[in-house]
């Protein structure tokens, strides 16, 4: 095929998978239909239409733990808005940002814990106060007793159970092994009542089109959801 031919070829598909905007654009600088660009700056394209067609059947409509559909504006059966000064089950802002702090961002050790917690204390003596903590073990204590958004560890033993060699067989086939999870559906539950996700999540499957062109960005978007539904 001439070089010409791939040209056409090309600018033709291209036209056909361009939104309508870009389309427009390319046309009136090589015929000049629109107005010059004012100071050498191309004209802004015209607002994109957005459309969203939300699964018939499978539409996220809210409802309660049983399945019956819930009015709009339902409050949901927790508070929505906690109270900002309740830091229990620690003893003040002061111990919860002190836990967060060494357990979730710096992990520290035990011993670096307790040796810090004695520290502290010993300046605190002349005041008679005490630090947070006594110890890593009553911090542990603290975490551990959290209510809110609790999934608690469970676990099981699991042990092999196959043939093993005649001689020489790993330790692990005779050993048994404690596997620790916590459940899903207490995980999912608690993912789901967490207002920080409000509005963030999309609970049926949809479509979505943007000047007449499909667009797919999350996985409720794709056509496995929404075929999956419709089977």
């Amino acid at each position: 095929m001439p070089r010409t031919g791939y040209t056409k070829m090309f600018r033709s598909t291209f036209c056909a998978f361009t939104p309508v905007h870009q389309h427009r654009a390319s046309h009136a600088r090589v015929g000049g239909g629109d107005a010059p660009p004012v100071n050498g700056a191309a004209p802004r394209p015209p607002p994109a239409a957005q459309r969203r067609n939300i699964h018939p059947v499978f539409n996220g409509a809210i409802c309660d733990e049983n399945g019956i559909f819930l009015a709009e504006g339902t409050a949901p059966p927790f508070s929505a808005n906690p109270d900002q000064t309740d830091w229990s089950p620690f003893a003040s802002r002061a111990a919860f940002e002190l836990a967060e702090l060494v357990y979730t961002k710096i992990q520290m050790s035990e011993q670096n814990m307790d040796d810090l917690m004695e520290i502290w204390a010993a300046t605190l003596v002349p005041h008679g106060a005490r630090p947070p903590f006594a110890n890593t073990k009553e911090m542990h204590s603290a975490i551990d007793s959290i209510s809110h958004g609790d999934a608690p560890w469970q676990s099981f033993k699991v042990s092999y159970a196959g043939p093993t060699p005649e001689s020489d067989a790993p330790s692990w086939m005779s050993k048994s092994h404690v596997v620790w999870f916590r459940d899903p559906l207490v995980l999912l539950r608690n993912m789901l009542k967490n207002t920080e996700f409000k509005g963030r999540t999309d609970y049926a499957p949809y479509q979505e089109f943007v000047d007449g062109m499909r667009k797919w960005c999350n996985f409720m978007s794709g056509n496995w959801s929404w075929r999956m539904y419709c089977d």
